[in-house]
């Protein structure tokens, strides 16, 4: 007699996760419980994950034309002064003397992100196989692009702190995820 689910008087091999025939009258349910069929497709945490991705290129449409407007508004303070006394003395003195490294760094950055995302999707809607290991690379560039950015800007507060280490979290909990998952490893097979 075999192991297998149901018992099989002919000794035939059958695939667990093939239905099992269904009877006439009541029947079995097509999975016993303990055989479900493999997690795949881009349903659960996937279906979040992309909601992220979509996230962050919006992000950051908006995030690299503000820096270019910061890098104007900073070459051109009089017209801002005029409008509102004080202002620009206000915003630039969270940089200090790195605004330009970080106005010019941010914007760097943040194309490279904004492609790399781009990137991301489509591998990741033609469910290449290589996916995982590039979001968790892309993943560890975003920690560390957090990092930085919190070191060249030391007086920012505690909210921007706790907000950066939360997104740290965050990419940390994906990074396990692309790891570990039954769902990524079933999914991205091409």
């Amino acid at each position: 007699m075999s192991n297998e689910y149901p018992p099989n008087p002919n000794d035939v091999q059958q695939n667990p996760y093939q239905a099992p025939p269904q009877q006439q009258y009541g029947g079995m349910p097509p999975y016993p419980p303990y055989m479900q069929p493999p997690l795949q497709g881009l349903g659960g945490w996937l279906a979040c994950f992309q909601v992220y991705m979509y996230y962050v290129l919006i992000a950051f449409m908006f995030t690299i034309p503000s820096y270019i407007f910061l890098i104007w508004m900073h070459n051109n303070p009089g017209q801002f002064d005029a409008v509102v006394p004080g202002m620009t003395n206000s915003v630039f003195s969270v940089y200090g003397n790195n605004f330009m490294l970080v106005m010019i760094m941010g914007i760097v950055l943040s194309i490279i992100s904004f492609l790399w995302m781009i990137t991301n999707l489509v591998f990741f809607y033609k469910r290449k196989k290589f996916l995982p290991r590039v979001m968790i690379a892309y993943c560890l560039f975003q920690i560390a692009v957090s990092v930085v950015t919190l070191l060249l800007i030391p007086k920012v507060g505690i909210s921007p702190t706790i907000s950066s280490i939360f997104g740290i979290a965050t990419l940390v909990a994906w990074i396990f995820y692309f790891m570990r998952s039954v769902r990524v490893k079933n999914t991205f097979v091409r």
